[in-house]
C-alpha cells in the first residue's frame, strides 16, 4: 500500500507561505521606520564631526580694526577651522548686548535674537570678509553671528523643541563674536574747527578717529 504525505506537505507549504509573509511584513515595517526617522527630521550621527567659523573682526581686543560708528562702515572678517567643508552661502547677524553702566553685560543674546537682525544673506561661502554699512543702530555694545547654509543647531533646537538639525560632516557650525564691540553714535564724535587751512584735513581726521577710539575704550 502506497503511503501518502499529503498532511506534512500541506503543513510545509503553510509554513513557507507564513514565513514569506512575515519577512515581507518585517521589511515593510523597517522601511516605514527608516522613513519616519529620516523625517524626524534626522537621526543624530555622532560620527559627523562639524567644522567651525571664527570671527576675527570686529573684536574689542583689536580696536583699530573694530572702530564702528552709526552710519559708517565696518569690516567683518572670519576664518574656518581645518576640519570645515566650505559652505555654499553665509548669513551675518547682529545682536545688541545690554550692559550695566555701559560696562558689564547684563544678558547674553540668544540665537533667536541674532536671527531677528540679518546684516547680509547669501554671502558666498568662500568669502572671508564683508563690509558692513552700519545702519541706524542704538549706540552700544554688539555681537555678530555668522551662520553657514542656514545650519544653526542651537537656534533650530530653540524653535523646534525635541528635534535635532541635520548636518553633514565638516559642516561649519555658527561663529559668534568672542567679545562685544562698541558702535558709537555720531553725536558722540567731537567736531573741531579748522584753524590751519586745507592742509590740516588729515589732522582733523586723526583727531576725530582718536576721539572715537577713546569713547569705545570707555564703554568696553
Amino acid at each position: 500500500m502506497k503511503q501518502t504525505h499529503t498532511g506534512p506537505l500541506l503543513l510545509a507549504l503553510f509554513c513557507l507561505v507564513f514565513q514569506l509573509s512575515f519577512q515581507a511584513s518585517s521589511a515593510q515595517r523597517t522601511t516605514t521606520q527608516q522613513t519616519n526617522n529620516a523625517s524626524a527630521p534626522c537621526v543624530f550621527n555622532n560620527n559627523a564631526q562639524p567644522g567651525a567659523i571664527f570671527i576675527l573682526t570686529p573684536n574689542a581686543n583689536n580696536i583699530l580694526n573694530s572702530a564702528a560708528v552709526v552710519g559708517g562702515k565696518l569690516n567683518v572678517t572670519w576664518s574656518y577651522s581645518d576640519t570645515s567643508v566650505i559652505p555654499n552661502s553665509l548669513t551675518i547677524y547682529w545682536a545688541y548686548v545690554p550692559t550695566s553702566n555701559g560696562l558689564t553685560p547684563t544678558q547674553a543674546p540668544t540665537p533667536q535674537k541674532f536671527h531677528e537682525n540679518a546684516i547680509a544673506t547669501n554671502i558666498p561661502g568662500n568669502s572671508r570678509s564683508y563690509v558692513w554699512q552700519v545702519g541706524s543702530l542704538q549706540p552700544g555694545n554688539y555681537l555678530l553671528r555668522i551662520v553657514a547654509d542656514d545650519i544653526d543647531p542651537q537656534y533650530y533646537m530653540a524653535v523646534n523643541p525635541g528635534k535635532v538639525q541635520c548636518y553633514k560632516a565638516g559642516q561649519p557650525f555658527p561663529g559668534t563674536s568672542m567679545t562685544a564691540f562698541a558702535i558709537a553714535g555720531n553725536s558722540q564724535l567731537v567736531a573741531y574747527s579748522d584753524n590751519f587751512g586745507p592742509s590740516n584735513s588729515g589732522g582733523k581726521l586723526m583727531v576725530g578717529l582718536a576721539c572715537s577710539l577713546a569713547w569705545i575704550l570707555l564703554v568696553l
